[in-house]
């Protein structure tokens, strides 16, 4: 493998990564001054230092160091290697770590640094959209993964997958609203998979085996 975790010793990275973002996100939400809501503002607004001036380096930071705890996680998939072809598994991960570091590239190039923001954002989210797509295939193949979380993963992608047409195709839609929507619900995700693997670690060489 490219990447070995033979213990399983990182898959509380993604849980870890998960909490501190939403902790740092909703500081910085705490500390927006006038009115903030998910219909009309961006999440990245909450990073802007003119619209956030007290509260913006709390998003900023929750998505850097999000993105560099997210790496490990990513490390910790290898666990799930089978006997079989493992192509799948290793090209998920390189796609996990490749958001990741776009997503600490969001939090160093904030709002107010048009238009590199949005270029890390557009290449985070396109990026995420692979990774799901990759990482809910490799799930529904892999006998550790409840069919619940799988079609939860699936969820997931068509409401990226709408976010991002809906930011190319001209048409008015709640898109602030349904970014949050996609963070918020690609984060459960990484805490379902965490949650998986922290509480398998027992059952995984009997699952693989059969």
């Amino acid at each position: 493998m490219l990447f070995i975790d033979k213990n399983n010793k990182w898959a509380w990275t993604g849980i870890l990564a998960v909490f501190i973002f939403l902790i740092l996100l909703f500081t910085a939400y705490l500390m927006f001054p006038g009115q903030y809501t998910p219909l009309e503002n961006w999440m990245s607004d909450l990073g802007n230092m003119e619209l956030n001036p007290q509260g913006a380096v709390f998003f900023n930071f929750g998505c850097i160091i999000a993105g560099f705890i997210l790496i490990p996680f990513f490390v910790s998939l290898s666990w799930l290697k089978r006997e079989d072809d493992n192509k799948l598994l290793i090209t998920t991960q390189i796609l996990g770590f490749i958001a990741a570091i776009f997503l600490i590239m969001v939090g160093i190039f904030p709002e107010n640094y048009p238009p590199w923001h949005w270029m890390w954002s557009a290449l985070f989210f396109i990026t995420l959209l692979i990774f799901l797509v990759l990482v809910t295939i490799f799930m529904w193949s892999h006998p550790l993964f409840p069919r619940s979380l799988v079609y939860y993963g699936f969820f997931v992608i068509i409401v990226d997958l709408y976010f991002i047409t809906i930011n190319i195709i001209p048409i008015w839609l709640p898109k602030p609203l349904l970014e949050w929507f996609s963070v918020i619900s690609a984060l459960g995700l990484l805490l379902g998979m965490s949650f998986v693997m922290l509480t398998s670690r027992n059952k995984r060489d009997s699952k693989i085996s059969n």
